[in-house]
């Protein structure tokens, strides 16, 4: 009885000993496919001391198989645990914990997951033109890049893929990523940085990143203004502003110059001004030129001022008559005695006065006159030009004046009245004097008041003639010449609308057959744009301050316009008619006589005025 009782406490021991080898649960193993080749390296061991848990390690024996039949049976255990090589993204590995003493054992098992890296798309670069940002300067070889700006190409768009940028790989390893990675200054060039590409289970790629900066063209950041001379003194010129590309160009090759507005325009390229250009700016204006590099993109922007310098406001020179009494039409001319008369008011050692017998040489400055002070006129009258060149500015202006001595006054028009009397305003220059407003000047112009009535004719023909003495037939006695005045009888109708007949002259026309030309009746006034006026009448006249003009037809708007003699616009308003009458003011005016053109309804009439 006691041998049984043995037995069963032997046996139940034993059955309690066999029950406390447990191989404990072991947790899966992970690998980055570092080759991204499907196969990794795992060292098993890390799990034995989970497996084995709070057992002791020196009682049991603990392998690793890759079938559970083959864990169960105790064969085929994997040699090397420690560099095993996994060859399937996913891997079960079974574990056998087997007690020395007794040969009890437990399994388990793990699995062995190789996780995909990110792929390298690498190696990548950016390129940035130096720039001015964060206190850099556009040749220091420094420039702010935005790293983040390339994620996208450095996952290939993938989501699931973050990226953290390093200066370099003991950065990386040491987990010091750049602290700003969009505004990245560079510390060379060219610069590598580390791009570590993870997926969020840590498994990574590193890839690497150049930075280069390009430089900048080296135009003349200085370039000497650009000078135009102002014709009319309005601060206004023409530019070409081409001509100022070699100097900021510099010499560089392979560059684009363009011209801007504004510093903006000029940095974004946009806007680029024509030449030649009209400045907005009067006398002094400011244009910012883009100067690019043609292959980079790179530019530098320089100023360029644009001024506008007046042209020398001389007075006008006078005409010189030298009276020798031979009547040969030559003599000797001292020109320069016009150089205090043109620059008076001015600094004479500012200017250079030239000399030239057309206006050609005198616009190109060639062919000056030498010597000036004793010339020998080629003709008489003769036209001498004179340049007045300012040395500071390079701006020059040309005028002329008349020399004649004492050949038989000529008629250059042929008009039966000599040039001299031609001077209208007896200021000496035959040039200024145009009474019709042709362009012609008088002693040019065979129909000086533009009449259609030639100025010989008007002298010597119908209804005129001319004394000996040169005093000219007055039809209306208004104080004006017939061949000056474009209203010879004094109805209110041009001379050259008194052609009824429309056989393109006035002098055959006679309506009512008194044998006066109409032109010369002012019982004839039949102009069709002045029906509407039969009973105007302007009055005082003569008048020293104003004048009313007085119709029952004028009712609308009304335009009066007054001219000088030479028929000259000096002024014109438009002016509302209370109760038929309207009143203008010309105290302003010099003494003298005047045209006044009333319009209205598309009807007009002119009348003569006298202000005294």
């Amino acid at each position: 009885m006691m041998r049984l009782v043995l037995l069963i406490s032997l046996l139940i021991t034993s059955i309690s000993l066999s029950a406390q080898v447990v191989a404990n649960p072991a947790p899966d193993l992970f690998a980055c496919d570092i080759n991204n080749d499907g196969a990794e390296m795992f060292d098993l061991t890390v799990n034995d001391a989970i497996i084995i848990g709070i057992q002791n390690p020196s009682d049991f024996q603990l392998t690793y198989h890759l079938s559970q039949s083959d864990a169960d049976a105790a064969i085929n255990p994997i040699a090397n645990p420690s560099n095993y090589v996994a060859i399937a993204p996913v891997e079960t590995i079974y574990a056998r914990l087997q007690e020395l003493g007794t040969g009890d054992f437990d399994t388990t098992n793990f699995e062995l997951i190789i996780d995909p890296t990110p792929p390298n798309l690498g190696p990548f670069e950016m390129m940035l033109c130096d720039d001015e940002i964060g206190g850099s300067t556009p040749t220091d070889e420094i420039s702010t890049f935005d790293l983040t700006s390339i994620h996208n190409e450095v996952t290939n768009g993938d989501p699931s893929l973050t990226v953290t940028w390093f200066m370099n790989a003991a950065d990386e390893a040491a987990n010091i990523p750049i602290p700003n990675p969009s505004a990245y200054q560079n510390i060379a060039t060219p610069q590598t940085v580390i791009g570590r590409v993870a997926f969020a289970n840590g498994c990574k790629t590193l890839v690497t990143l150049t930075l280069s900066v390009l430089p900048n063209p080296n135009p003349n950041q200085n370039p000497d203004p650009l000078l135009v001379c102002d014709d009319d003194n309005d601060g206004f010129g023409i530019f070409d502003l081409t001509v100022k590309d070699a100097e900021i160009g510099n010499g560089q090759q392979n560059i684009n110059i363009t011209y801007h507005e504004t510093e903006i325009d000029a940095h974004n390229g946009t806007f680029p001004l024509p030449s030649p250009y009209e400045n907005i700016v009067p006398y002094s204006q400011t244009v910012y030129v883009r100067v690019e590099d043609s292959s980079t993109g790179c530019y530098t922007i320089v100023e360029l001022e644009l001024l506008v310098n007046e042209i020398p406001p001389i007075t006008q020179p006078n005409n010189l008559f030298i009276n020798e009494g031979d009547g040969d039409g030559f003599a000797i001319f001292d020109l320069t005695v016009n150089i205090p008369v043109m620059l008076a008011g001015l600094n004479p050692s500012d200017f250079v006065v030239s000399f030239h017998e057309t206006e050609a040489d005198a616009l190109n400055n060639v062919l000056i006159i030498i010597p000036p002070t004793a010339y020998y006129n080629i003709s008489n009258p003769q036209t001498i030009y004179v340049r007045v060149e300012n040395v500071n500015t390079d701006c020059a202006v040309v005028t002329s004046f008349e020399i004649a001595t004492d050949e038989l006054t000529p008629d250059a028009d042929g008009d039966g009245i000599a040039n001299e009397d031609e001077d209208i305003n007896g200021n000496g220059n035959l040039n200024d004097d145009d009474t019709d407003g042709d362009g012609i000047p008088n002693y040019l112009d065979n129909d000086d008041d533009g009449d259609s009535v030639l100025t010989l004719i008007e002298t010597t023909g119908i209804g005129a003639g001319v004394a000996p003495s040169y005093i000219y037939i007055d039809t209306d006695g208004d104080g004006v010449e017939n061949y000056l005045d474009n209203d010879d009888d004094g109805d209110g109708t041009l001379t050259i609308d008194e052609d009824y007949n429309n056989n393109g002259t006035p002098l055959d026309d006679d309506t009512n057959g008194n044998g006066i030309p109409d032109f010369l009746d002012d019982e004839v006034f039949l102009s069709v744009n002045s029906f509407g006026f039969e009973n105007l009448e302007i009055y005082p006249n003569p008048t020293s301050e104003s004048f009313t003009v007085r119709s029952s037809q004028l009712i609308l708007e009304t335009t009066i316009s007054v001219y000088d003699i030479q028929g000259k616009l000096l002024f014109s308003e438009k002016m509302l008619p209370q109760n038929g009458k309207l009143t203008m003011d010309i105290s302003s005016l010099e003494n003298g006589v005047y045209f006044v053109k009333i319009s209205s309804e598309e009807n007009s009439i002119v009348k003569k005025i006298i202000k005294h």
